[in-house]
């Protein structure tokens, strides 16, 4: 699997001149065939020190679906990681919800509870507030809650607002 994703990325940043990669729920590559976390997971040590990946944005998703929840700690020197409190907190804020006056300090000046040290900084956050699984901006400002009860999968589906 290590050899099959490392040859895809190879091919298409040569061969197709794709010049960045955005990994969804990319915590789950640094999972071990048990599903336990590894302190260096091969596979994303590949990708980050590979030569030919060196122009290459790398964006994770620090997280996944089984709970491993990586944000300011995600393995590599070159990965950038989507910033998933700044997202809750501006959310939160924009919806006027209790204690977030307290939070958005934090994520104004570049999330320094998460990216404050040497091996993490902030210029490796990705600040975001909606993307493709969740709300859209407008969305967001004009419910309180989520109105997608017609897609057949009963208003569970993307985040919660």
């Amino acid at each position: 699997m290590r050899r099959l994703i490392r040859d895809s990325l190879h091919y298409w940043v040569d061969v197709m001149h794709i010049d960045g990669f955005r990994f969804d729920l990319a915590s789950i590559l640094s999972r071990d065939e048990s599903g336990r976390p590894l302190a260096n997971p091969p596979i994303l040590w590949d990708i980050d020190s590979a030569p030919w990946m060196a122009d290459t944005k790398l964006i994770a998703e620090a997280w996944d679906a089984a709970g491993l929840y990586q944000v300011g700690s995600f393995v590599g020197d070159f990965w950038k990681e989507w910033n998933g409190r700044f997202r809750d907190d501006v959310r939160s804020f924009m919806k006027a919800d209790n204690d977030t006056v307290t939070r958005i300090p934090y994520r104004l000046f570049g999330s320094p509870d998460i990216y404050g040290r040497a091996q993490r900084e902030p210029e490796q956050s990705i600040n975001f507030v909606t993307c493709h699984d969740g709300f859209t901006l407008n969305d967001l400002l004009s419910y309180s809650a989520k109105h997608n009860e017609l897609n057949g999968e009963n208003n569970c589906d993307g985040m919660p607002t």
